[in-house]
């Protein structure tokens, strides 16, 4: 029996659709890689960093719109662009890509509808280029990332930074390295990241500490409580942990106990404004105002 022609056309109508968009989107691809080629054969460090910088701008505006009562639409509409700007400009596969890049790109995903996936990829990729960026492990906490993909990131980020060092020591060794600057992230690190970083690097065993921020994310607050105490012991006085087991005790409703490391945190920096607003509730509570 004859096909009627309208059945015919139908039919044609859609191989022609289907074989175009087959080739439109191989042409399509083809572009993309042609174009992320040559934006990476241009791109240098300082570039990079104006991107970057663009980037943050576009996150404060998507942050500062949430303070003025700008519609979430707008927001979202400044966190995507921001994040379609660090995806073109610095991919993840650029050699120009810090670990500053990562930290926003997952900054930007995470505020993002529908993008938790390609947040916690960014994170992982922070902690591969600076195994103690502790802000990425509380990030990826609160994100559901898998603690075993976690570890493997510090991991491979504590294993190239021991590599940079002896580079670095080779090269100095041998005189190679005089007058040459090493491309590195914590060059392109903020002032208070590099603070951040420094305060616990030397200092603490970084997979012990992500297992107890795990354990604190998922509120197990007993075991939380455990593991922070073991690290405290191991490594007295330190007023990141203290402030850990501070944060702990209260979500415990242990105040005495929550005071008495608040009391430790002072007598080690007297300075130190961090978590004090929380003891300074505890000493309202009790009547202390003098010690206020």
């Amino acid at each position: 029996a004859a096909i009627p022609t309208t059945t015919r056309t139908t039919r044609s109508k859609k191989a022609a659709v289907a074989a175009f968009t087959s080739q439109d989107v191989s042409a399509l691809q083809a572009q993309q890689g042609q174009l992320m080629k040559t934006i990476n054969q241009a791109l240098c460090p300082t570039e990079a960093n104006l991107r970057l910088k663009e980037c943050r701008c576009l996150a404060e505006m998507a942050k500062a719109g949430e303070t003025i009562g700008r519609s979430n639409a707008v927001n979202q509409e400044w966190a995507t662009e921001a994040a379609q700007i660090l995806d073109l400009s610095v991919p993840a596969t650029s050699p120009f890509r810090t670990y500053a890049h990562s930290m926003l790109a997952g900054e930007l995903y995470s505020i993002t509808h529908g993008r938790t996936n390609e947040a916690k990829r960014s994170y992982l990729d922070a902690l591969r280029r600076n195994a103690y960026c502790l802000e990425a492990v509380e990030m990826l906490a609160v994100l559901g990332a898998e603690l075993e993909d976690v570890q493997q990131a510090l991991a491979d980020g504590v294993a190239l930074r021991s590599k940079k060092m002896e580079q670095k020591k080779k090269a100095e060794s041998s005189g190679v390295g005089d007058g040459v600057e090493e491309e590195d992230d914590e060059n392109n690190m903020d002032t208070d990241d590099k603070e951040a970083s420094a305060s616990v690097a030397a200092l603490l065993p970084i997979q012990e500490v992500t297992s107890a921020l795990f354990l604190s994310k998922k509120n197990n607050i007993v075991a939380a409580l455990e593991a922070y105490r073991k690290l405290d012991a191991a490594y007295p006085n330190n007023a990141y942990i203290l402030r850990k087991i501070a944060t702990l005790q209260l979500h415990n409703y242990d105040f005495g106990g929550a005071e008495m490391t608040y009391n430790r945190i002072r007598q080690i920096d007297e300075h130190s404004v961090l978590g004090m607003d929380e003891y300074a509730q505890i000493l309202q509570q009790k009547g202390a105002i003098l010690d206020l």
